[in-house]
Parts: C-alpha cells; structure tokens; sequence
C-alpha cells in the first residue's frame, strides 16, 4: 500500500519503519514507548501519515484469518462525527419549531 502512493524516499522509510517497528513492539502504545525526542515525533507523524492512506499499523497473526480490522481511531471520530450531526439536526429543528410557535 505504501509503495503504491510513490512516496518521496524518505517518507516511504519512515513509514515502512512504522509499521515494522509496532511489528516489532507488538502494539502501537509499546512502540511509542520505545521512543523519544525526535524519533517519537516522527513516529507519530508516521502514524497520522499511515491512517490518511488508511493502513492500520496493527499487525495480526495470519493463523487467526483476519483479513482486515478496521482503524479504532477512524471509528471513534465518525461515531464522534454522527453524534455532532444528530445534535445539529436536532438544534437546527428545535429552532425551526420555536419560529413557528413564535408566529403562532
């Protein structure tokens, strides 16, 4: 997926280097906390980069065969998202019915 982008050189390092390191770590929490300075920096960056083209650094044993687990993350902001909109909608009607019973 990475290499399929045509990243700059470089990017493509920091990413590859990412997903090989929570790999490595087993999880994302370990192998943020394996890091500092700098490194941490671009190991975060990495991983904002990694979800904009929407791999999950997660990696899971190929025996289980899972295909696919899609990214918490990504999950948490469009429940977040869906919320807002609902929210908004009501606000917006309770507006429209308070005009209404104002004109009444």
């Amino acid at each position: 997926m990475i290499e399929a982008h045509n990243f700059r050189q470089d990017k493509e390092d920091r990413l590859m280097f990412a997903l090989e390191h929570v790999n490595l770590c087993r999880s994302i929490a370990k192998a943020k906390s394996k890091l500092q300075g700098d490194d941490l920096k671009e190991f975060k960056r990495s991983l904002k980069d990694l979800d904009e083209i929407f791999v999950n650094p997660v990696t899971i044993p190929k025996k289980w065969g899972v295909k696919h687990i899609p990214n918490p993350l990504r999950a948490y902001h469009e429940h977040i998202y869906d919320e807002q909109l609902i929210f908004n909608n009501e606000f917006a009607f309770l507006q429209l019915l308070n005009e209404y019973l104002d004109e009444s």
